[in-house]
């Protein structure tokens, strides 16, 4: 039976890698009345996972048809609403920027514009360390001394260039601050950002998104060599626990926060998976492309840990869960 005297929290995206994840956190707590976006609530292949992963929560969701391309859409949805946590962003590189920008931008600004009709009094936003990562070369912190966090931005016409993805969530996080900036003091309501770097963890979908592909190339034999690009890493629970306590913890009000557990080599993570699933007769590559690896700055996360309570998981760990979550939906097989 649902109760009306709990504010309902609306999450956009809740088919999706994160989304699911925070979705059913936020259902678990029993804090909130809990309402999910996603395409289509008919499309019973999106919503089956849901449906087997959330068990006896489902039944407590209510689901919304919305898309980020249709702003009216998403209005609807958030009517009602106190809370939104807007993760639905598309995750992918395209041939064309504008394919991954329009949806994240407009996304966003219509996210933003519901919010504002529905009176809502906190968003938490999905954004990502690629609107943090990218300065021009003559801003980024020292390799040696330096720290990545929240007070340094993308530079999208950086003479490095810049992929369209990182402009997305660059552009994306922007215009949620601009938005709010733009805002009469008695319509403003507060932003809290979330900035993750490589999301893995176990996850509650199965595969064909980005975060399990990186994951399964070690295994599916599509390379036979891995590079020498440090990447950062952080876990889906971690991630989906700075969205929740990001919505909920006063102090954390209209503040981005880096979400991020260690640098990794490739090598470091192909490693790792070969020791957990070799002896299980899976085959891993672990060679390495190359031996000159490039080096980068140190992520400074006291800002997560002091305001949000969060103590990251292991990067490795990260990576073996969603490698055995792959396996588990056949996405990963023995060659």
């Amino acid at each position: 039976m649902v109760d009306a005297a709990k504010p309902i929290v609306t999450i956009t995206g809740v088919s999706g890698f994160i989304g699911s994840q925070v979705c059913l956190d936020f259902l678990k707590s029993g804090e909130y009345r809990v309402r999910g976006t996603v395409r289509d609530k008919d499309n019973e292949a999106k919503i089956a996972p849901l449906r087997k992963a959330f068990g006896e929560y489902f039944d407590q969701l209510e689901l919304a048809n919305a898309d980020l391309l249709n702003a009216e859409s998403l209005t609807a949805a958030v009517a009602g609403s106190t809370y939104v946590v807007h993760t639905a962003s598309p995750f992918f590189f395209p041939k064309d920027d504008q394919d991954v920008i329009k949806p994240a931008v407009d996304g966003t600004l219509a996210v933003m514009n519901a919010c504002l009709a529905a009176g809502v009094k906190r968003c938490v936003v999905t954004s990502s360390f690629a609107a943090i990562a990218c300065p021009a070369k003559e801003h980024q912190p020292d390799p040696e001394t330096g720290f990545w966090d929240e007070t340094i931005w993308t530079d999208p016409d950086r003479p490095e260039g810049c992929i369209g993805y990182v402009k997305s969530k660059l552009l994306a996080e922007k215009a949620a601050w601009d938005f709010q900036k733009s805002l009469p003091e008695d319509k403003k309501f507060e932003i809290v950002c979330i900035n993750p770097c490589y999301v893995e963890g176990p996850s509650l979908i199965p595969g064909g998104f980005t975060s399990a592909d990186i994951i399964a190339k070690y295994f599916n034999g599509t390379v036979t060599e891995v590079s020498t690009y440090r990447m950062g890493f952080v876990d889906v629970r971690d991630v989906s626990k700075m969205h929740f306590e990001g919505l909920r913890r006063p102090e954390a009000a209209n503040k981005r926060f880096l979400a991020f557990s260690e640098w990794l080599y490739p090598k470091e993570v192909a490693d790792a998976l070969h020791a957990h699933f070799a002896p299980q007769g899976y085959t891993v590559v672990t060679k390495e492309a190359g031996s000159e690896r490039n080096k980068t700055a140190r992520a400074n996360t006291q800002q997560a840990r002091d305001i949000l309570g969060i103590d990251f998981i292991p990067a490795r760990d990260s990576c073996i869960a969603m490698a055995q979550s792959m396996i588990d939906c056949g996405v990963i097989t023995k060659l």
